[in-house]
């Protein structure tokens, strides 16, 4: 699995996955997390203020090609995000 860190963008959901886009130093990425409860957690980050780092791989049989995250961390956490308890499970 592959490292990626930018911030966190564009976060929605949809078929109970939480989708979002990491904007990169060398582009765009566009992110999958499975887990309904992460997801839920996921939705009430606000856009472009969280820099985060995720782990994961991207399924090639997935015609958009986003990156199926298995971990991440938000690097700028903050009491918010603290409250939310927001991590894999």
């Amino acid at each position: 699995m592959k490292n990626y860190v930018g911030l966190l963008t564009n976060v929605e959901i949809r078929d109970s996955l939480a989708r979002f886009t990491l904007e990169t130093e060398s582009g765009t990425i566009k992110c999958v997390i499975g887990n309904f409860f992460v997801s839920m957690k996921f939705l009430m980050l606000h856009n472009n203020k969280y820099l985060i780092s995720v782990k994961g791989s991207f399924d090639p049989s997935d015609d958009e090609n986003h990156l199926i995250v298995k971990d991440f961390k938000i690097i700028s956490e903050d009491e918010f995000v603290r409250e939310l308890d927001i991590r894999m499970q």
